[in-house]
């Protein structure tokens, strides 16, 4: 039985109908429920319903099909329309959403608005679309890889199949794109300057101090908004300050260049801003920035046992500083003469085993028994039948050991009894390990290996959170001039609309931390 006609169908409201064009006056509506539980349903009433009219004596005037999105209505009386009419409309209607998707970006579908909830026409647009999913990127902080989700390409495909997600490559590449357009807007606000980063913008731009002040003076009032004289010099002591940590991302995040020798180097540097300015009382904001940075400082790099080894063979490695120059810096830590010695014995002890490793011989396996490739076969056969001459040849083999064992030390006591190479800004350390390989044809290898290991291991995505100003453990650090595009696009964004989130604070942050513990707990 075909569905169409309402045959089977039971009638689900009834509705009052006074005001109908019909010479017959309507008094009821009756809506009916299309298909039953063995009926194929036609398509076409996923997008309509179909109403019974009838009059005061309860006789049928008119059967129809009611468009969903327009209310146009269409005969459809089973034995004399059928579902053409219908059909026909629902096909062609122009506020059939299905059909924007299907005639393609030229047909417009309705929309409502997020203000006011009125329903307003919509085009899909690529360009815009891909505006939306970078700003979905930049301001909920997720990572560039999220465009690439199986979730997220199932929902797009859903919620809009004609959209061509973009791979992540192409959303950094937005990113930057959008960064610079918002600057362009901010560059247009403060003049016709060059919009530089951070630490040049400060020296480059003084002239905006007496822009500012100006300004303020003209206003004849307090108002928030011009940054005066005393906020510039605050800026400018944070940003003399943020220097060190902005110089140390660009050495270690550098991929030309091997930065092993360097992380030492520049952990110390770090420690040592840290503390001048804990002991600096003549700005207590700062100084309040720098004592918790030395919490976390100390909590990755305080306990020197705890700090991964190959970081200061690294360090060792460079011909320039050998065990010298962390024999400085410990000094320079106020740490006692005996455990300055006590560690760089250490190290010297932890080179020595990757040298034995290195070359395959430990040395216990040195003392343990003789070589047969140290003995001559031929003497060997020669002296088979006198073992008293035989035995000499055991204890000679035994002593080349011992002279082996001995070239095996000397040859990392060598590296460290050599003259310091002079240092050069144009010295090369690979170059120079690269000529050395013959005088160090382990330690060479060594330092090959070592030097191979990249500061950083993680593919570049965004990796700060802008909640609690950490670094994600699970991600590497980015270049600074994608954390500059990124937070400052962010803010921006934020700015354009009226935001409701509230950071939480570092309290807030603990007790939830507490509850999570108490739950995963149980």
């Amino acid at each position: 039985m075909d569905a169409s006609s309402g045959s089977g169908s039971s009638p689900s409201t009834t509705q009052p109908h006074t005001s109908s064009p019909s010479k017959t006056p309507i008094i009821h509506e009756e809506v009916v429920d299309i298909g039953g539980k063995r009926e194929k349903v036609a398509d076409v009433w996923s997008h309509a319903k179909k109403i019974i009219k009838r009059n005061d004596k309860n006789e049928v005037i008119v059967v129809v099909a009611v468009c969903n999105y327009c209310k146009t209505e269409a005969p459809t009386h089973s034995r004399t329309h059928g579902n053409n009419g219908i059909d026909g409309h629902v096909k062609k209607c122009k506020k059939n959403p299905h059909n924007a998707v299907k005639s393609g970006s030229s047909q417009p579908i309705l929309t409502q608005s997020s203000m006011d909830n009125a329903l307003t026409p919509h085009i899909f647009n690529q360009n815009k679309l891909e505006e939306k999913v970078v700003a979905f990127v930049v301001k909920d902080e997720m990572s560039f890889r999220v465009v690439e989700g199986a979730g997220f390409v199932k929902m797009m495909k859903e919620a809009q199949p004609q959209f061509k997600i973009p791979n992540r490559k192409k959303v950094t590449s937005l990113v930057r794109e959008l960064y610079a357009v918002k600057a362009s807007k901010i560059k247009s606000v403060i003049g016709d300057q060059r919009f530089k980063k951070v630490f040049g913008r400060m020296t480059e731009n003084v002239q905006f101090v007496e822009y500012f002040e100006e300004v303020d003076g003209l206003e004849k009032k307090k108002r928030v908004g011009p940054p005066m004289k005393k906020d510039w010099e605050k800026a400018q002591v944070f940003v003399d300050f943020l220097k060190r940590f902005h110089d140390t991302t660009l050495q270690l995040s550098a991929t030309k260049k091997t930065t092993s020798p360097l992380i030492w180097e520049e952990i110390v540097a770090m420690r040592i801003v840290i503390d001048e300015t804990i002991l600096d009382t003549t700005n207590p904001s700062l100084q309040e920035v720098a004592k918790r940075m030395e919490s976390k400082f100390k909590k990755y790099w305080g306990n020197l046992e705890k700090v991964n080894k190959l970081i200061f063979l690294g360090h060792i490695l460079d011909p320039r500083y050998k065990l010298q120059m962390i024999g400085i810096h410990l000094g320079d830590m106020k740490l006692d003469a005996s455990k300055i010695q006590s560690f760089v014995d250490s190290l010297k002890n932890c080179l020595m085993e990757l040298y034995h490793a290195y070359k395959g011989n430990s040395p216990l396996d040195d003392i343990n028994g003789i070589d047969d490739g140290d003995i001559d076969k031929d003497l060997m056969e020669m002296y088979k039948n006198d073992p008293i001459k035989l035995n000499y040849h055991l204890k000679m083999a035994q002593v080349r050991k011992t002279q082996k064992q001995a070239e095996i030390t000397n040859e990392v006591d060598k590296y460290f009894s050599d003259p310091f190479v002079k240092w050069s800004s144009s010295f090369d350390i690979l170059e120079w390990w690269k000529g050395n390989t013959t005088a160090f044809p382990v330690i060479s290898k060594i330092a090959k290996d070592i030097f191979s290991i990249p500061s950083s291991t993680v593919a570049s995505e965004n990796a700060f959170s802008l909640g609690r100003r950490v670094v994600d453990p699970f991600r590497t650090s980015l270049h600074p001039k994608m954390v500059e595009a990124l937070v400052c696009t962010s803010d921006w964004l934020r700015g354009e609309e009226i935001s409701l989130y509230k950071e939480p604070t570092e309290d807030e942050f603990n007790f939830y931390k507490d509850c999570e513990e108490v739950v995963t707990s149980k």
